[in-house]
């Protein structure tokens, strides 16, 4: 159970590491840096996969399925983002950043934290 705890609480923690860069890149892309973001938004999507596979091992202490619904939403979004970027489309990508994925992986966030808290401070 311990080494699960482990990855519980690095999984919290990368969480929140993406959440600060999801940050820098709004503010990035508020004063029209979008090519600062790039290699930032490709480490917080590979730390979303990290957590997403992690997750898959943490399965049997996840009670709440809506969990996997909002990885889904997030997903979707970040693919919309990558489009934007692709188009180079600042206002799109600021958009959708901020209205969209910012809160949502937050939510996700926060779901995670509700989920693993009750092994996490056993």
């Amino acid at each position: 159970m311990e080494q699960y705890m482990e990855v519980m609480r690095r999984s919290l923690e990368l969480a929140e590491t993406c959440i600060e860069g999801l940050q820098y890149i709004s503010n990035q892309l508020y004063v029209g840096s979008i090519e600062k973001t790039v290699y930032i938004l490709e480490d917080i999507v590979h730390g979303f996969c990290q957590i997403a596979n992690a997750l898959s091992l943490l399965d049997p202490f996840l009670p709440n399925y809506h969990i996997q619904d909002m990885m889904n939403i997030i997903e979707a979004i970040f693919n919309d983002l990558i489009t934007a970027y692709e188009q180079y489309d600042i206002h799109s990508a600021s958009s959708k950043l901020n209205q969209l994925l910012l809160p949502s992986f937050q939510m996700w966030r926060d779901e995670l934290t509700s989920s693993f808290q009750i092994y996490i401070l056993s």
